[in-house]
């Protein structure tokens, strides 16, 4: 039933999102959509989710990296390629030296909390492609 649900939420988020709707209104349908997400996590999520996401965040942390573009239920690479790896220079020079260390904390995630990365490829996120396309990103900003 999760796997049904999720994208089904997702999907009418990102379609409420993209409407005509007023501002306060799309705030609203995001905001309950994210309520019904985080209460069908608690509900339905592996035991080792909310554990591998706080290892996740503090991968973030270590390298003083903000996780929300790929938290965010709303977060596209594709829409704002720059936003995962920085959204001034100095993030960018932060994020990109220190991409290995982030990966390198993230890759044991995989192996412990499989049900996690199922979860964010729900989303749209997935860290090994992830890994690749910054290593692309990184590379062509700094040729910028």
């Amino acid at each position: 039933m999760q796997d049904n649900i999720i994208p089904c939420v997702l999907k009418l988020m990102q379609r409420y999102n993209s409407t005509q709707c007023t501002t306060e209104d799309r705030q609203g349908v995001l905001g309950r959509g994210g309520q019904l997400l985080a209460f069908m996590d608690a509900i339905c999520g592996e035991p080792c989710e909310q554990e591998a996401t706080q290892s996740l965040i503090q991968c973030y942390a270590a390298i003083n990296v903000n996780p929300e573009p790929i938290l965010n239920p709303n977060a596209s690479i594709s829409d704002d390629k720059f936003t995962v790896i920085g959204t001034n220079q100095s993030d960018y020079d932060n994020f990109c030296n220190n991409r290995q260390s982030l990966f390198s904390c993230l890759s044991p995630l995989s192996n412990t909390c499989p049900g996690l990365l199922e979860r964010l490829y729900t989303i749209g996120v997935d860290l090994e492609a992830m890994e690749s396309a910054t290593d692309i990103l990184c590379a062509d900003r700094a040729r910028e």
